[in-house]
């Protein structure tokens, strides 16, 4: 492919960045917002700054891995510590809602602050097909979404940050960690920390998209279909459940169907259906 900013979606963006600077972008680390502000950072300099948010269910590895990606490319960066607000604590099916008007209300507030014209953040065209009721939070409060606004979706931004060089052009979607908990389920700080470390030792162990959903002390652990074999192998299978009960499971188990976002959500639609 050639050079991205010969791309006519990337010519779309920057003149879309120009005449909405200098802004303040919610940073998570993932593919779409990282390829966003290295974009708004190579057309604006210093005029624009990433903003990371570190709360309690976030992961800390994405942090870290959004500080590193700053520090590469020289973009300007903070990041805001934001606590777990009380909406949230009982992961409530409106939390992707709730937790969006906390974090966005907050960023505006320092956009208004420290004088940004606006607060963007990084959903692509892709996400505004999908049931994601974080979205309404964002229309509603005023963030702009440039990627979705110049028409880039998900294949795109991968491919015009891999002509980029950009380390993160084919990293996994993430999301928070409470969605490894099912609705209605208590949160607190001791779960998300076991999950954490759940997934963290999965991932160090050549897992790249997995999920540990949690059932009370039952861990169920999500891979690729195609990944299953590896999982269930000796000496994988005992140094997994050595280490995933040492952190406070009681059971241990795979899903046989696999990785798959949202998989709370599809088997508490079909219990409303009575499959």
């Amino acid at each position: 492919m050639t050079r991205p900013d010969r791309h006519p979606a990337f010519r779309r963006l920057s003149a879309f960045l120009m005449d909405h600077s200098p802004p303040l972008i919610a940073f998570s680390g993932g593919a779409d917002s990282a390829f966003l502000v290295w974009a708004a950072h190579r057309l604006l300099g210093s005029r624009m700054l990433a903003v990371t948010l570190r709360t309690p269910y976030m992961r800390r590895q994405e942090i870290d891995e959004a500080e590193a990606f700053c520090r590469r490319y020289g973009i300007p960066h903070s990041v805001m510590s934001l606590p777990m607000p009380s909406s949230l604590q009982n992961n409530p099916r409106n939390r992707c809602y709730l937790c969006k008007q906390f974090l966005f209300s907050e960023l505006l507030r320092r956009a208004r602050d420290e004088r940004f014209c606006c607060v963007m953040e990084g959903s692509h065209v892709g996400d505004l097909q999908e049931h994601r009721p974080g979205q309404q939070a964002i229309r509603e409060l005023g963030v702009v979404s440039p990627l979705a606004s110049v028409g880039l979706d998900k294949d795109l931004i991968r491919e015009l940050s891999r002509a980029a060089g950009l380390p993160t052009w084919d990293k996994p979607s993430n999301t928070c960690l409470l969605t490894r908990f099912p609705y209605a389920h208590p949160i607190d700080n001791t779960l998300l920390e076991r999950v954490e470390k759940a997934e963290t030792f999965l991932q160090n162990k050549g897992f790249r998209h997995l999920r540990v959903r949690t059932h009370a002390l039952l861990a169920r652990i999500e891979v690729p279909p195609d990944r299953i074999g590896d999982l269930v192998k000796e000496p994988m299978v005992s140094e997994i459940t050595r280490k995933l009960k040492a952190l406070g499971y009681q059971f241990v188990t795979v899903d046989l169907e696999g990785f798959r976002s949202g998989s709370y959500d599809r088997t508490e639609k079909k219990e409303e259906h009575g499959q």
